[in-house]
């Protein structure tokens, strides 16, 4: 009998931090982070069955959540005449604007005779 997974498709992103609790045990699916796992697949010649495909988009969200270095700093602006201190989300820019470019690279395909598909 075979596995069965789950797994949520987003268009861009997940916008709850519940949504990464290993708990819930789904794999965490966007149109970026396939199309990166599917040119790689591709690029190695690996057949995209759904196990493989699922084992390398949790690799490939892992690799980036690392490199993107997220983190919450204290922010401070004056309002008002008030001084406010508030939590920004900070993270590498240059690495997601990166790994943005890769998927968009990933999600066309050369025909043989040079055309898109």
């Amino acid at each position: 009998m075979a596995d069965i997974r789950h797994g949520i498709l987003a268009r861009s992103c997940f916008g709850a931090p519940e949504i990464f609790d290993p708990a819930l045990g789904i794999a965490r699916i966007t149109l970026p982070l396939l199309s990166l796992a599917l040119g790689e697949m591709r690029a190695r010649g690996e057949l995209a069955d759904i196990d493989a495909l699922l084992l390398h988009l949790e690799g490939i969200e892992l690799r980036y959540f690392v490199e993107a270095d997220p983190r919450w700093e204290e922010g401070a602006f004056s309002l008002a005449g008030r001084h406010l201190h508030v939590p920004l989300f900070k993270y590498d820019q240059d690495m997601v604007d990166m790994v943005r470019a890769q998927s968009w690279e990933c999600s066309f395909i050369e025909e043989p005779n040079g055309g898109p598909d």
